[in-house]
Parts: C-alpha cells; sequence; structure tokens
C-alpha cells in the first residue's frame, strides 16, 4: 500500500519575557480622551522545534518478514523526502527532568492607541474604539538544524533497530543522519535559529446601547513580521455586556479563522471573572473534535482613581 502526505510546516515555542510598560493620555477634554501607550518586553527562549516538510513524502507499507498471523507487521518506507528540523529545548533526556536555561535571547514592541467618548463629567464611555499592534519581536535560539534530502532513496521509519532505538532527540537525528547518509553528522547544518512571535493586530469597538449596555465588536489579523513566526489564529468576535458594580455578564459568538463559528461568554461577580470563549462543548456532545477553553481572572484595582475621588481631596473654604 502507498501513502503520501502533503508538504507542510509547523512551529511551537515557549518563553518567558520581563516587559516595562508605558502609557499617556495623549489629549483630553471634557468628552474626549485619546490614550497611547507601547510595551518593550525583553523575551528568553526556553524551548523551540520547527519542523519544514518541502515535498509530499511517499509512504509505502509492506509486510514485515517477522509478520504472522497472530502477530502481524508492516514495515514502513518513506521517500521524496525534504525536511528541514530545527530544535532546543531544556528538557534533559539523562535526568528525565525539565531544567530552566537560558536557550536563546529577543525582544517585542506592543503599540497601542484607544480613543474614548464621553458625556460631560462622565466617567462611564458612550463609544469606546482601539487599535493594538502586538507581539512585534522574534527569538534566536541556540540548537540543531538539520536537513534530510535524498528523494530517490527509500528509509525505513518503522521496525527498523537502526533507528527505533535513541534516547534523545539529537541521537534520534544522528541515527536518522547516518541511515540517509551513512554519517551521523552530515545532517547537521548549523547551530542557531530564529522563531517570530506570533504578531498580530487588534481591533476593539464598544459602543453604549442603554446604560449599563454595552455591545463590542473585536477583530484580532494575524500579521507575521519575522521568519518562521508563530501564527496567531484569526479572530472576528462581537458581545454584548451588561455591567453592574458587583455583577457583569456578556454572551459572545466568535468566527476563528473566518470559517468556524463558536459561541462562549463570562460572568463578572465583584472582582472575579469567569468565562469561555467555546463553551459549546462543554455542555453538547460534540460529533467532531473541537477546542473548548475557560479562563478565569481576578481584576483589582489597588490605585484606582475617579473623577469623584479627585474632588474630594480638593481644598474646600467650607466657612
Amino acid at each position: 500500500a502507498e501513502y503520501s502526505f502533503n508538504s507542510v510546516k509547523t512551529n511551537f515555542m515557549n518563553w518567558s519575557e520581563i516587559g516595562f510598560h508605558i502609557s499617556t493620555n495623549y489629549s483630553t477634554n471634557a468628552t474626549n480622551e485619546i490614550i497611547i501607550g507601547a510595551n518593550l518586553n525583553y523575551l528568553i527562549g526556553l524551548d523551540a522545534a520547527i519542523i519544514d516538510s518541502k515535498n509530499p513524502i511517499k509512504l509505502e507499507a509492506k509486510p514485515s518478514p517477522t509478520s504472522t498471523l497472530l502477530n502481524p507487521k508492516l514495515d514502513i518506507f518513506a521517500s521524496n523526502y525534504d525536511i528541514k528540523a530545527s530544535y532546543s529545548t531544556n528538557y534533559d533526556f539523562d535526568r528525565d527532568q525539565y531544567v530552566y536555561r537560558n536557550r536563546g535571547n529577543g525582544a517585542s514592541l506592543n503599540l497601542g492607541i484607544a480613543w474614548v467618548k464621553r458625556r460631560m463629567n462622565d466617567e462611564l464611555y458612550d463609544f469606546k474604539f482601539a487599535v493594538n499592534l502586538l507581539d512585534v519581536g522574534a527569538i534566536r535560539f541556540k540548537g540543531e538544524n538539520h536537513h534530510f534530502y535524498n528523494p530517490a532513496q527509500k528509509i525505513q521509519i518503522k521496525n527498523n533497530p537502526k533507528i527505533d532505538d535513541f534516547e534523545n532527540i539529537a541521537q534520534y537525528l544522528q541515527q536518522l543522519s547516518k541511515e540517509i547518509y551513512g554519517n551521523t553528522t552530515q545532517s547537521k547544518v548549523g547551530e542557531n535559529f530564529t522563531v517570530g512571535l506570533p504578531t498580530s493586530l487588534h481591533f476593539n469597538m464598544s459602543t453604549k446601547i442603554r446604560p449599563s449596555h454595552y455591545w463590542n465588536i473585536n477583530l484580532i489579523q494575524r500579521t507575521p513580521v519575522f521568519k518562521n513566526s508563530l501564527k496567531r489564529t484569526n479572530i472576528l468576535q462581537t458581545s454584548y455586556s451588561i455591567q453592574k458594580d458587583a455583577f457583569g455578564i456578556g454572551p459572545s459568538l466568535s468566527l476563528y479563522d473566518y470559517e468556524k463559528i463558536t459561541f462562549g461568554g463570562y460572568v463578572r461577580i465583584g472582582p472575579l471573572i469567569l468565562g469561555s470563549d467555546n463553551a459549546l462543548p462543554f455542555v453538547f456532545k460534540q460529533k467532531k473534535l473541537n477546542a473548548a477553553n475557560f479562563y478565569f481572572a481576578l481584576k483589582l484595582y489597588p490605585f484606582w482613581d475617579n473623577e469623584t475621588k479627585r474632588r474630594s481631596r480638593e481644598p474646600c473654604n467650607c466657612e
């Protein structure tokens, strides 16, 4: 039997970041406010992997010589491959545990601007529009780059003791290189690679329908900038929220990558927020595999200030 896998590219990255944020009111009057802000981050790379298969890989399955009626086995052979693979990891295979180390460095930038329209002397807004450019940056990793290219040669990838017995990723790639080229190091072509962050543009519009009732529209559009950038999911979302001092609720409807519709929402009780962008899989049985998510947040404002508080602090000539 013969099969074929289409060409595909996938990547993964795990990182930490330390950021510095600054924002200010660019323009303010009694009814309008323009706010601008920026966030600069130092990025610490922890783990990353890139697999870029440029050719449709041909797979051929044949009965194994050791196959029996009671224990049938198939040997699988691959050909027509052109695969670039890069990886860097903090997992220590010898000790079988994860060790936190700096595997790469980078930087990122976030930019945002918002326009808020209010009624005279009213803290709540009538209309708000914001644009943000997020995660403009990349990390350069210390790791290994391999290239496996010998499309005319078939290699056995299942039931092959020459590549089945390995203790870590580096050893597996070395054994694969020896199987293809007859040399454990020939596939290695470099030691550094770069992975870009999931850069995206965010648009947000919120308008008051009536007191405490708001209609919101959010658009997230991925905008990859750097080589091997992670891809942010495109999301178009609309929601209707009701906001009170001690309670809030907001059902939402989302369109993922402009083709898949999901339903969700959130509930706020005081400072506690519970919500989901896709709640249906929690409630109804799914015929196909669908993603679901759940989030919670605690929102506190220890330095919160408003017009009423500011007036109360002003000197008063009470005599």
